[in-house]
């Protein structure tokens, strides 16, 4: 191993936003996006994961991705979809609950927005 390794990196010591952060939410933090391993309060340290199959109920209902599609984090850090115009790119669908449904599994990227 280099002397300059650090770690891994599939979780990262992050520092809470305004609002602070709810354990298995998504979060967009600068250019990185992480889910919370735990709740804290804002300003506080919690471990964000940066990649990994992760469930989540905040899909855009409309939407009805395929196995692979692309998805993004909405620009107000809400909702994830299928849309990519000034959103952002997280990773790829693995599963959705289909139309009217707000579950969807995703692989996380692990990777900083463009």
């Amino acid at each position: 191993m280099a002397k300059n390794f650090v770690k891994k990196g599939d979780t990262i010591t992050c520092v809470a936003p305004a609002g602070g952060v709810i354990a298995g939410q998504l979060y967009l933090l600068g250019a990185l996006v992480v889910v919370a391993a735990i709740t804290a309060a804002a300003g506080e340290e919690f471990e964000g994961h940066t990649k990994g199959i992760w469930n989540f109920t905040n899909k855009t209902p409309a939407n009805t991705p395929a196995f692979g599609a692309k998805a993004y984090l909405n620009a107000a850090g809400t909702e994830i979809t299928t849309t990519a115009s000034g959103n952002t790119f997280i990773g790829v669908f693995l599963s959705s609950g289909g139309g009217s449904s707000g579950i969807c599994q995703v692989r996380l990227n692990g990777t900083a927005a463009a």
